[in-house]
């Protein structure tokens, strides 16, 4: 017994010693510096210590830098090990490799891009790594000085976290006002202490609410930033062939030939230097990064007589916005007086995220504005139940992102039986429902994003040929994040049963977590999806 007794304590002991954090940033120091000819520094220092193998053998064990060596520089001012027992290990000179980044394959204008790859070595539980490197940029290849950081680093904590900016001076610093600086001259500084790791818990937002982010540039305004972009859109393309009896006809053929015809490099414009070819260019190569094709396809359709204009697009929650925080650019086409969007993820896309993203024009700068547009799905289903077999039939209208439809369905109905008994399972219906959120944990410590706001309401009539068993019932649930009523009328062999979901909001803090949990688990009751029938 005191064998086994050790035994598990011996196990517990281990658990302990490796329980927490994949690593931990003892220092992570990062630096701007932009000088009054246009030129930029860049630094990093960090002290990186490894508490798991996890840690070393897939996270941290190596550094990658992307630079284009015709403007900068890639100086590694030191890198070592400090292993548990104290030994250093240098970097060793073959360390350090240079490749062709992966987003510049298969694309030769942009093959002069670098990728150093640096390999830590001597690496162990308990093991620190020291890397201090400078990228230097000429002046010329960054139109601004840019700074946008999330300050929280996944899967490892931070004990110190500096971010430096130096300006010349009488330059201008814009940034979120909400986190002031210490200010030394034209030297800004914030200072972050004991910050906790990231872990992606799931439908975590893709704009990253929630998650602390340092921006700020020397870019005047939004507007000013867009110009460089605008500065590329000078020439007009036709594309022979294209054109067709109607706009939207027109619009969709050039669509579809960017997306078949047209391959796709994933060079940002921050890589990029924002420079970007000539939509000729572009044409002529059969290839183009994002804003090279969306560019492309806005001049190419202004050519054909339709209005359309490249357009980016911002999370909204992003104080200073600037060139490096773009989410991705679109195309905006007015055919009579209506708005459509064209964009990698589908048409109305943007739409839908209105209330978490920001759309601006390229071309002047202003913020484009949409009405805001609530996500609604009705639907009336009968359903008739004859032994083991049920038809269905569905009369749907739903409203998605202003777009209105109606449509008839034959919905799915499982009936199966046993011993004289049959158990009829109503589909799921609706939009809420269609996201499949049944399984939710109980705590929850990242923001939670919804696909949208909605508004279901979803009635099925059940007529059978005997006794229904299952009691009329009703749950009804009200909270900051929405509501839910569910019902179940019986009378004989007939029920009506009601499903109707509202979802008020698309991002849910850890605070209304329990709130937003309660509404999903209720709808996955299946006391309000389910009849017993005899």
């Amino acid at each position: 017994m005191k064998r086994y007794i050790a035994t598990i304590l011996c196990l517990l002991a281990f658990t302990a010693a490796y329980a927490g954090d994949e690593a931990v940033y003892e220092k992570l120091h990062t630096s701007y510096t932009l000088a009054a000819d246009g030129s930029q520094q860049y630094r990093r220092v960090m002290d990186l210590k490894l508490q798991t193998h996890t840690s070393f053998n897939d996270l941290f064990g190596e550094t990658f830098v992307v630079y284009d060596p015709e403007y900068q520089t890639l100086n590694i001012n030191e890198a070592y090990t400090t292993q548990a027992d104290g030994t250093v290990v240098p970097l060793p000179d073959n360390a350090v490799n240079e490749s062709l980044p992966h987003a510049a394959a298969d694309a030769p204008a942009f093959n002069r891009l670098l990728e150093a790859v640096i390999t830590h070595t001597g690496l162990e539980i308990g093991a620190t790594i020291h890397l201090d490197y400078t990228l230097s940029t000429k002046a010329g290849f960054y139109p601004a000085l840019e700074v946008c950081e999330t300050l929280t680093e996944p899967a490892a904590s931070v004990k110190d976290r500096r971010i430096e900016i130096t300006v010349p001076a009488g330059t201008e610093l814009r940034y979120d006002p909400a986190m002031k600086p210490r200010r030394t001259g034209d030297t800004y500084t914030w200072q972050f202490r004991n910050l906790a790791a990231y872990y992606d818990e799931g439908n975590t937002p893709q704009n990253g609410e929630g998650r602390p982010i340092l921006c700020a540039t020397t870019f005047a305004s939004t507007a000013d930033a867009l110009s460089r972009i605008a500065s590329t859109e000078r020439d007009i393309v036709r594309i022979p062939g294209l054109a067709r009896d109607s706009k939207a006809e027109t619009v969709k053929a050039y669509w579809d030939y960017m997306t078949l015809n047209l391959g796709s490099c994933g060079v940002t414009p921050y890589m990029a230097g924002y420079r970007s070819r000539t939509s000729g260019e572009v044409l002529a190569s059969a290839y183009g990064t994002e804003v090279e094709k969306y560019t492309l396809l806005a001049r190419a359709l202004a050519a054909e007589g339709i209005d359309a204009e490249l357009v980016a697009v911002y999370p909204a929650f992003h104080a200073v916005k600037m060139l490096r925080d773009i989410k991705y650019f679109a195309v905006r086409v007015t055919i009579d007086g209506k708005d459509e969007y064209y964009t990698s993820a589908g048409s109305n896309l943007m739409r839908a995220r209105s209330d978490r993203d920001e759309v601006y024009s390229v071309t002047s700068g202003e913020k484009v504005d949409f009405v805001p547009c609530l996500n609604s799905y009705k639907a009336d289903t009968e359903i008739t139940v004859k032994g083991t077999k049920a038809t269905a039939s569905a009369d749907i209208e739903t409203d998605r992102s202003g777009i209105t439809s109606k449509t008839d369905q034959a919905p799915a109905v499982s009936v199966t039986g046993c011993s004289g008994y049959r158990l009829v399972k109503l589909p799921a219906m609706g939009f809420a429902e269609s996201w499949g959120m049944s399984r939710l944990g109980t705590e929850r410590t990242q923001y939670f994003e919804m696909p949208f706001v909605c508004d279901d309401e979803v009635t099925f009539t059940i007529t059978t040929d005997g006794r229904i068993l299952t009691p009329s019932r009703e749950l009804n649930i009200s909270n900051s994040v929405g509501e839910v009523t569910l019902r179940v009328e019986v009378e004989g062999g007939k029920a009506t049963v009601t499903r109707n979901v509202k979802i008020n909001k698309s991002i849910v803090t850890p605070a209304e977590w329990k709130s937003a949990r309660a509404l999903f688990t209720a709808l996955a009751d299946r006391a309000y999806s389910e009849l017993i029938i005899k």
